[in-house]
């Protein structure tokens, strides 16, 4: 099996039913954090699109994307406990918790 001669490691995802890499892009969709918002609108947007709606994601981030301390704090708790304090107001859960429902 030969490794794609563009991009690094991170663009390519194994496909074991083709055996062979393909871009991340294909299968996963891409969102692009607005560095005018705060960052939390951001995570709860994605929050919804891959809990509630169900969809695939992954989150990848250089140091280059960090454009303030406070964005670390933030990702820490992402990655320490998969949520992040205060996100959602509690009517926005309320109407998450029904929507999560619906489809399940």
């Amino acid at each position: 099996m030969k490794f794609p001669s563009q991009g690094t490691l991170f663009d390519y995802y194994l496909d074991p039913e083709m055996r062979r890499f393909l871009p991340w892009v294909d299968k996963v969709p891409s969102h692009d954090v607005d560095p005018d918002a705060p960052l939390q609108v951001d995570l709860a947007s994605l929050y919804i699109e891959t809990g509630a709606k169900n969809m695939l994601a992954v989150f990848l981030l250089t140091d280059v994307q960090v454009p303030d301390e406070c964005f670390l704090v933030l990702i820490n708790d992402l990655l320490a406990s998969g949520e992040v304090p205060d996100l959602f107001s509690d009517e926005d859960m309320e109407g998450i918790v029904t929507e999560v429902r619906k489809e399940v």
